[in-house]
């Protein structure tokens, strides 16, 4: 199955594709000075629903690249943004096998979910962590 397909059914409903909350986003926004018609460089930004939230939220535009900044705040996720986000995957991946019961991958999105869930209670939760790193342009 090509990798773009697999995200998109894993993770196509999840309004953040990362383990944290419109309200953590919104707050990194804010540590940012965030204001209508700011242009935004997201580095490692997925899909842009970050850059989306902070567009309807902020009014701003932006784009994703690699580049160098400083780091002016840093918005840690939780154990219960990690929860959601593996749920909302995990929740994807089973409506789409209820809804593909013949489809040629099932038996490839079955081996994928049971991966995820053992990697995630196996040591995922425990050791894994996130955090939006919300940079400002080099001053040095």
């Amino acid at each position: 199955m090509d990798i773009a397909e697999l995200i998109s059914i894993s993770q196509g409903t999840l309004a953040i594709m990362n383990p944290t909350t419109p309200e953590k986003v919104i707050a990194a926004g804010r540590a940012a000075g965030l204001r209508e018609r700011n242009r935004v460089v997201e580095t490692g930004c997925g899909n842009g629903t970050i850059l989306a939230l902070w567009g309807h939220e902020y009014g701003i535009s932006g784009v994703g690249i690699e580049a160098g900044f400083d780091v002016a705040a840093v918005i840690p996720s939780d154990g219960s943004d990690w929860d959601r986000y593996e749920s909302g995957i995990w929740q994807a991946l089973l409506s789409w096998l209820g809804n593909n019961p013949c489809h040629p991958d099932r038996d490839f999105i079955i081996d994928y979910l049971h991966r995820l869930q053992d990697e995630y209670f196996g040591y995922g939760r425990e050791y894994m962590d996130w955090a939006m790193y919300v940079l400002v342009p080099g001053f040095w």
